[in-house]
């Protein structure tokens, strides 16, 4: 009698388990990484558990299970997105080092294989553990529909507290800016002033995701 093991399945780590939408944006907080297990929704090679364990696996998380901490060197996470729309989107990550020469390379695979890459971004050195701060973000081009998300980290001694992707046409927060040029004229004489009228519009449409409990957590 002969038998086979099924591999673990990797799904997103929310309550239905469900993709995370990537509609107008996404913000996501690093520790929900996928479901799924080691080597499967995430490689860490530290041999003891350096973080807080909230989810009671190998990934070092911290924050009450938001970040991820004490990344080394070839680390990965992946997370299972859903894309609304086929396009162009900027790619950042809200992240802190004490050290320099850090990056982060991010690829996605959809049915099986790895169809883009971005070049690795690099990760300043924000001089503290908990100065996370958000880079400048990367073009990456998706397909529509559900794929996976992996984040490598180059280098290590670095810490992820979320990443953002946002479609390139408002990308990060988009100022807009166009003039009106409104005239009043003066009907007792001439010295009519003109009044010039600055009208901003500000757009600023990306959905937040997030929890602050180990538990799963559904797009706020």
């Amino acid at each position: 009698e002969s038998f086979s093991l099924s591999p673990p399945s990797q799904t997103a780590f929310n309550d239905a388990a469900t993709p995370w939408a990537v509609d107008d944006g996404l913000t996501l907080n690093a520790g929900l990484y996928d479901q799924g297990g080691p080597e499967v929704a995430y490689h860490d090679s530290s041999e003891t558990q350096l973080g807080d364990n909230t989810r009671n696996e190998g990934v070092d998380l911290r924050d009450n299970g938001n970040s991820i901490g004490s990344i080394a060197n070839g680390e990965w996470v992946e997370y299972t997105i859903d894309v609304a729309t086929a396009g162009t989107y900027q790619l950042s990550f809200a992240a802190a080092t004490m050290s320099s020469g850090r990056t982060v390379t991010a690829s996605v695979e959809q049915d099986g294989t790895v169809y883009t890459s971005a070049t690795p971004q690099a990760v300043t050195n924000t001089g503290g553990w908990n100065n996370y701060q958000a880079n400048d973000g990367i073009e990456l081009d998706l397909a529509a529909g559900e794929q996976t998300l992996r984040l490598t980290f180059n280098g290590g001694a670095m810490n992820l507290k979320s990443f953002t992707l946002t479609p390139e046409a408002n990308a990060a927060t988009t100022a807009s800016a166009s003039t009106m040029s409104l005239m009043t004229a003066d009907d007792d004489g001439p010295g009519s002033i003109p009044l010039l009228h600055d009208v901003v519009v500000l757009s600023d449409d990306v959905a937040l995701a997030g929890v602050d409990q180990p538990e799963h957590a559904s797009v706020a």
